[in-house]
């Protein structure tokens, strides 16, 4: 176990002059943390690391953040970081340390997605995070006038598909679908511009692709007598999904 002196140590190696010194600093904090050091003594320097030029290194500091873990006031001072927007690099450590720290931080994306200027990197890190409480703002995004929110929304909703159908959910996996589906042929209806048609069949296509997915592991569980399913052609899916949205 590290004692308060190593800690100072790392410390001052996460101000230093080299890149490798620092990431190698932030590394090894992460590493104590995880075998149950006490790491607190260096959230303040590793908050302050998250700004770092270096990418590698931001990323070590958010994951040394996450697993020392942090208070409501140094959580409030990342996610101030991320919404002020100083510099890309800040902005950038500031989103890897929310997306680290996990549910928690879910109702600052949220919050974000209202945020013209961070909303398309929101919408991202909800569906990186894969949490079914984004669900209903990650739906509205699909109607987004920016398409390549609408784009991130529709991938974030296929991660938390994914996610609960992986549990066995189907059903509900099942439905998230269906709504998804409801309110994007809202959208797109009565729409001619030509790339708003390309984006609906590519949109219409990831669903379908995902219903598959989802029949597919029923059909593995089926399989195996575990769980009844009634098998359904993949068109069929997709058109009852649509016609039922």
């Amino acid at each position: 176990m590290a004692d308060e002196k190593e800690i100072e140590r790392l410390i001052e190696k996460l101000q230093g002059t080299y890149w490798n010194e620092r990431e190698w600093a932030a590394r090894t904090l992460l590493r104590i943390a995880e075998k149950g050091g006490d790491c607190s003594a260096a959230i303040p320097t590793l908050i302050n690391t998250l700004k770092d030029r270096e990418l590698t290194v931001r990323e070590s500091a958010a994951k040394a953040l996450a697993k020392i873990g942090v208070n409501e006031e140094q959580f409030n001072e990342i996610n101030r970081m991320l919404k002020e927007r100083k510099s890309w690099g800040e902005t950038d450590g500031a989103f890897r340390a929310l997306v680290e720290i996990g549910e928690p931080a879910v109702p600052a994306f949220i919050d974000a997605l209202k945020d013209k200027d961070i909303r398309k990197d929101a919408a991202y890190a909800l569906g990186k995070m894969g949490y079914p409480v984004a669900l209903p703002v990650l739906t509205e995004a699909l109607k987004d006038k920016d398409s390549i929110v609408r784009e991130r929304a529709i991938d974030a909703l296929g991660i938390i598909v994914e996610k609960t159908a992986d549990v066995g959910d189907y059903s509900s996996a099942l439905k998230i679908i269906k709504d998804s589906t409801t309110t994007i042929m809202e959208f797109y209806s009565g729409k001619k511009d030509r790339k708003l048609l390309t984006e609906k069949r590519e949109v219409l296509g990831k669903i379908a692709e995902a219903t598959q997915k989802i029949h597919d592991k029923m059909n593995v569980v089926d399989t195996d007598k575990k769980f009844p399913v009634k098998h359904q052609p993949i068109g069929t899916v997709r058109r009852k999904v649509i016609a039922n949205g």
